[in-house]
């Protein structure tokens, strides 16, 4: 049944498209910056999300450009030490808005309106499928919001949204950039043949007739674009996601074999990474990404970059994310000019941490 309705998706081409308008409008770009926080690990994540908050709030006002923080918080209610933050960024004047949402459980939502399609599959494999979708439901919630009608309408009136996790960082380039086009993605980490080939031989799988092959440059959920085209991907990713979970990526291959896969935690992440691999394959992408610069999510080179996600403790500074902190030994005499600046950005978020919302 999953395989029919992945098939009747890509019946229809994703709607990819170089906007040659951008750099002339004279009307101000809205770029909804998407977060999901949740909120049960409030005590984990609330540091190092001031972190992101605190690089977004030093983007200078840009004449043609807003960027708005859109927080989506899995809690019932605003939680207290959010109204606080909201309440701060109000007095700062800031052309761009800091909006809070909360939001129910985005997965059990999903689940309830596929449940018909989840219950084709055998029992322990809907066991195995919840089980890792609660594991690492935050950075898969933030897919999960563009599913959802509920939440997806919060975000009509924006121009670009861009899907963003919570170990983000603006740099101070982004309040310029202005997107050009419907998609872009953030820069993925390096990946084997192995890997590379076994991807392109399930694509083949789907469209035997297509010479193309995986684009290791595919292999990433960081993606920046219009929302009806995040919406589409979104939803032909999650379905990949889930016929590669039961047909290719079996249990034992996660603890043991799949380099990328052999550490759990990584293992849904690995797997949405792979799913929109091959979708933007399926969907000709490669025809249109050489047409654009890709300065996000950028791993060790930070010239000229707008984003960064700080996934391993070696990148940027030494930063610790286990304890949120900056190691000690770090000489600011060594740092470059970017460095630099993320080593001032995170010291003023954690005094802003310590004054405000550590009592």
């Amino acid at each position: 049944m999953i395989l029919k309705m992945i098939n009747k998706e890509l019946k229809h081409a994703l709607p990819f498209e170089i906007d040659s308008t951008s750099s002339n409008r004279s009307s101000i770009i809205r770029h909804g910056l998407v977060v999901f926080y949740d909120f049960s690990y409030h005590h984990l994540l609330f540091q190092q999300f001031l972190w992101l908050y605190s690089s977004w709030t030093q983007l200078r006002p840009h004449g043609h450009t807003q960027n708005d923080l859109i927080l989506f918080v899995s809690s019932s209610t605003i939680p207290d030490d959010f109204k606080k933050l909201e309440n701060m960024t109000i007095h700062l004047n800031h052309k761009n808005q800091f909006i809070i949402y909360s939001c129910t459980t985005l997965l059990d939502s999903l689940v309830n309106q596929n449940y018909d399609l989840l219950n084709d599959y055998p029992l322990n494999f809907r066991m195995e499928l919840e089980r890792l979708f609660y594991w690492q439901q935050t950075r898969l919630s933030t897919l999960l919001l563009f599913l959802i009608h509920e939440y997806t309408q919060k975000l009509l009136k924006y121009d670009y949204i861009f899907r963003l996790d919570i170990d983000s960082f603006l740099m101070p380039e982004f309040r310029s950039y202005q997107q050009a086009s419907s998609v872009v993605l953030g820069e993925t980490i390096r990946q084997d043949e192995y890997t590379l080939n076994r991807l392109d031989r399930i694509r083949k799988s789907f469209y035997s007739k297509s010479k193309a092959k995986i684009m290791k440059q595919f292999i990433t959920i960081n993606w920046f674009g219009r929302l009806n085209v995040l919406t589409k991907l979104t939803r032909q990713t999650i379905l990949m996601a889930l016929w590669l979970m039961k047909e290719e990526f079996t249990e034992s291959e996660r603890l043991h074999h799949l380099t990328y896969l052999n550490y759990p935690s990584w293992y849904i992440d690995g797997i949405f990474e792979y799913a929109t691999a091959i979708v933007l394959s399926l969907n000709q992408y490669e025809k249109f990404h050489h047409k654009i610069l890709h300065r996000f999510d950028c791993h060790h080179t930070l010239t000229n970059c707008l984003h960064i996600s700080f996934r391993d403790p070696s990148h940027h500074l030494h930063l610790s994310k286990h304890s949120l902190q900056l190691l000690a030994n770090i000489n600011q005499s060594n740092l470059t000019n970017n460095e630099l600046y993320i080593y001032r950005t995170v010291i003023k978020a954690n005094g802003l941490f310590r004054l405000y919302f550590s009592s």
